[in-house]
């Protein structure tokens, strides 16, 4: 497999670790700490690749993201949507994230 290919599985299986740990939640998630348990479960993400995964999830809709504001604390939060439960339960495919992911994500084919 390609640097490209191994970069492209990797990011699959990251978005779909995401939808896992919002199916876990109870409701919405801060992004901040979702990050966070990712890395904590062996799959850190940066910043970047992170923002692109939650705004490809949100456009596919997936995922709701929303913005609370207090003063100056801002804080974003995700929520999974109903299509992104029916994809987690194998009711539809999408070939753009892998939805089962065991254990750390890694760079490894």
């Amino acid at each position: 497999m390609t640097v490209h290919g191994l970069w492209v599985a990797r990011a699959l299986r990251e978005r779909g670790l995401i939808l896992q740990l919002l199916r876990e939640s109870i409701g919405a998630v801060d992004t901040v700490a979702l990050r966070q348990a990712m890395a904590t479960l062996g799959t850190p993400v940066d910043r970047q690749h992170y923002g692109q995964h939650l705004e490809y999830l949100e456009q596919k809709n997936y995922i709701r993201l929303e913005t609370k504001t207090l003063g100056r604390l801002s804080v974003q939060l995700a929520e999974l949507t109903a299509k992104g439960r029916d994809l987690l339960f194998g009711l539809m495919v999408d070939s753009g994230i892998t939805t089962d992911v065991d254990g750390p994500v890694s760079y490894e084919p």
